[in-house]
């Protein structure tokens, strides 16, 4: 039983890391001008002025409150 429970760990271990490796966890500060990613035939958003993001990003927000650590 200690056996299945070992390799069992060891494998969400690195299933873990392996998810982990490519996440970024970004921390914004007020101030700050961010993009926000969007789909353009799901968004209400407005497209931006860009026309190489424009299918991608909408335009540079200000971050004026901050409620999160990421939001």
């Amino acid at each position: 039983m200690q056996v299945i429970k070992k390799n069992l760990k060891a494998s969400q271990d690195k299933k873990k890391n392996y998810a982990y490796h490519n996440r970024l966890f970004k921390e914004f500060q007020i101030g700050e001008h961010v993009y926000f990613h969007i789909k353009p035939e799901k968004s209400s958003l407005r497209i931006g002025s860009c026309a190489k993001m424009a299918t991608q990003y909408c335009e540079p927000f200000k971050i004026i409150e901050r409620i999160g650590p990421v939001a």
